[in-house]
C-alpha cells in the first residue's frame, strides 16, 4: 500500500508522520509505505515547514511543494481549484494507493476530493464538533460533554463537508468532570499517532476495506459509523508509557 502525505508541515504533523514512518520500518504496517508528501508551503516560508521537509530529506521522500500562499496571490479567483490540479498532476507518478492529510490546514477543492481516496484525522467523534480542534474542545467545554476522541474519515466533495466526511475508525475516551481544555487536548493528542498507525495497519492487512465511500468491517459489514479502536488505541498508549518509565 503505497501512501502519499498531504501536510502544511507544522511540527505536531512532523511528530505524527515521523510516528507513522517509525511503525512502517518496524513492521507494524505490512507492505505498506509512504510514496511521498504533498506539502502547500515550500521552504523558506516558515521554519517548521522547514524542519519538515528537511526530515522528508533525511528519509529520501520525494516531496512537492506547491505554495498556497503563492497562488492566494496569483489567482485569487480560483487559487484553491490550480492548487488541487497542480498536486494531482504532480502526484500522478507517485501511483497512491492512499492520500492522507496530516495537519494539512487548507479546504480541498471538490475534484480533489471526487478523484483521490482521501483519509483525514478529525479531532471528534463521528457526527461530533466541526472546526479545527481549538473551536472543538470549546464546543464540547460548552455543551458539557462527557466523551470525545477523534475519528479518521474520508473526505467527501463539498466544503460544508469538510468535517463531516464517512467515518472509517475512531477512538473515544471520557471527559472527567473538571478537565481543562488543555487536558482534554492533550488525551486527544497522545492517542492520535495510535489512531493513524492502526488505521494503515487495519486497511494494509485488509482488516477492514474501503469501497468508494463505504467501510467495509472485519467481517463484511458495512461499518456506518466507523470501527472502533479505542481499545488497540488505549492498549497501546499503556505500553507506551509502561515503556517510557
Amino acid at each position: 500500500m503505497r501512501v502519499v502525505i498531504w501536510s502544511s508541515g507544522d511540527a505536531d504533523a512532523l511528530v505524527l508522520v515521523q510516528r507513522i514512518q517509525e511503525a512502517i520500518d518496524r513492521g507494524q504496517i505490512p507492505g505498506t509505505e509512504i510514496a511521498g508528501v504533498f506539502c502547500n508551503r515550500c521552504r523558506g516560508e516558515n521554519r517548521e515547514v522547514d524542519k519538515f521537509l528537511a526530515w522528508c530529506d533525511e528519509r529520501h521522500l520525494p516531496a512537492i511543494c506547491v505554495s498556497s500562499h503563492r497562488l492566494r496571490q496569483e489567482r485569487p479567483a480560483d487559487w484553491r481549484e490550480e492548487l488541487g490540479r497542480e498536486a494531482r498532476r504532480r502526484l500522478a507518478d507517485l501511483g497512491a494507493d492512499l492520500h492522507l492529510l496530516v495537519g494539512y490546514m487548507l479546504w480541498l477543492d471538490d475534484a480533489t476530493c471526487e478523484q483521490l481516496p482521501l483519509l483525514n484525522l478529525h479531532p471528534a467523534l463521528p457526527g461530533g464538533p466541526v472546526g479545527t480542534w481549538q473551536e472543538v474542545i470549546e464546543q464540547l467545554m460548552a455543551a458539557g460533554a462527557t466523551r470525545t476522541g477523534a475519528t479518521m474519515q474520508l473526505i467527501r466533495p463539498g466544503m460544508e463537508n469538510r468535517d463531516q466526511g464517512t467515518p472509517v475508525t475512531f477512538f473515544q475516551f471520557s471527559i472527567a468532570r473538571g478537565m481543562s481544555f488543555d487536558q482534554i487536548r492533550q488525551q486527544g493528542f497522545v492517542r492520535e499517532p495510535f489512531l493513524l498507525v492502526e488505521t494503515l495497519r487495519a486497511l494494509a492487512e485488509g482488516e477492514i476495506h474501503i469501497e468508494g465511500h463505504r467501510v467495509i468491517g472485519p467481517s463484511g459489514e458495512p461499518l456506518a459509523g466507523g470501527y472502533d479502536l479505542t481499545a488497540t488505541v488505549n492498549q497501546l498508549l499503556a505500553q507506551e508509557k509502561r515503556h517510557a518509565r
